[in-house]
């Protein structure tokens, strides 16, 4: 899923300022739901995501 915005710019969108959605990416990173390399998020467990959205 590659970003072509800023996480300050996607924060904004999701409601939340980049702290808050940095945190956010980094726990889901150590619980290997995602990964990131750059601007580009992996999802890992697209099954974990979808409990997590629920």
């Amino acid at each position: 899923l590659p970003l072509d915005i800023t996480k300050g710019q996607l924060a904004a969108l999701l409601g939340t300022i980049p702290a808050t959605l940095s945190r956010a990416l980094y726990k889901l990173s150590q619980d290997g739901v995602i990964t990131t390399e750059g601007n580009v998020i992996y999802v890992r467990d697209r099954a974990a995501l979808e409990r997590l959205a629920q």
